[in-house]
């Protein structure tokens, strides 16, 4: 699993998934 995808924030992409948010991923993800 990728920390990238979060099940507390759902992906930009909900069709994309992890591949949406890993380019438009929040910058919580430093957390």
């Amino acid at each position: 699993e990728f920390e990238l995808f979060d099940p507390a924030k759902p992906p930009t992409e909900p069709g994309l998934g992890s591949i949406g948010v890993e380019g438009e991923k929040p910058p919580d993800d430093n957390t």
